[in-house]
């Protein structure tokens, strides 16, 4: 099954915005695969059994829009989303945040799902994924929301900033401008490899569903004002976050 939803909303006469939402079976015990993506990512586990997928454009002409493509498809039993963007003309390649369209991608999919995120800049948020867990990114701030009671078995590391978790564990090594912590676990531990070139890795624990709820939209705000991905370089205004209760 295969929905999608396509919505131009036109913002003042400077910022158009572009959404478009994919709503897919999930495969039971499977890995969801982000490639190449940026700006600010949202993966949050549900109830329901299939995957919803919105990606949110902002900024730059109708072109640029068009030609910034977010596609999901199933490759045996993985669900794999690659994100093809505007290139820059080639003084600003090297500024992976300016870029003529910002991005902004909301998932929901089962708790239980594995992830395997392949993001090149800005914010990654994780909130109640029960499945491994591996993240690489070049430049922003990941930040996951797990349950308290979880067993862990954390590998993370920033080239050039901070690891901080409230779950236990110890630094295995600490660089001049960068930072690294795991710790060991039992056999079936929710595993977490987390990297991250430039910026902060936070692994935060929550006591409820309610406290899981509150988290996710802490870490929107904290993406809005840490790792804007572009929209602060560019001055856009942020896209308005919806509740998933209000879905």
């Amino acid at each position: 099954m295969l929905k999608l939803a396509i919505a131009v909303v036109w913002s003042g006469a400077l910022f158009a915005q572009a959404t478009e939402t994919k709503q897919m079976d999930f495969p039971s015990g499977g890995t969801l695969r982000i490639q190449k993506s940026v700006g600010l990512l949202s993966v949050d586990g549900w109830d329901q059994s299939g995957i919803e997928i919105t990606a949110i454009k902002t900024g730059g002409s109708e072109k640029d829009r068009d030609r910034t493509r977010v596609t999901a498809e199933r490759r045996g039993n993985d669900i794999v989303v690659t994100t093809s963007v505007v290139q820059n003309p080639w003084p600003l390649r090297p500024f992976e945040g300016i870029r003529p369209v910002s991005l902004e991608y909301r998932i929901h999919l089962p708790r239980s799902a594995h992830l395997n995120i392949q993001h090149r800049s800005g914010q990654v948020n994780v909130t109640d994924i029960l499945g491994d867990i591996r993240i690489t990114d070049g430049m922003g701030q990941i930040a996951l929301s797990l349950p308290e009671a979880g067993d862990y078995a954390i590998d993370a590391r920033s080239r050039l900033g901070a690891v901080d978790s409230d779950f236990p564990g110890r630094e295995r090594k600490k660089l001049k401008f960068g930072h690294a912590f795991g710790s060991q676990s039992n056999n079936g531990a929710q595993h977490l490899y987390l990297r991250i070139g430039f910026g902060d890795i936070t692994i935060l624990s929550t006591h409820s569903a309610h406290n899981a709820a509150q988290r996710s939209g802490e870490l929107a705000i904290l993406a809005s004002t840490r790792s804007c991905a572009g929209r602060c370089a560019l001055k856009q205004p942020m896209p308005s976050i919806e509740s998933p209760a209000a879905k």
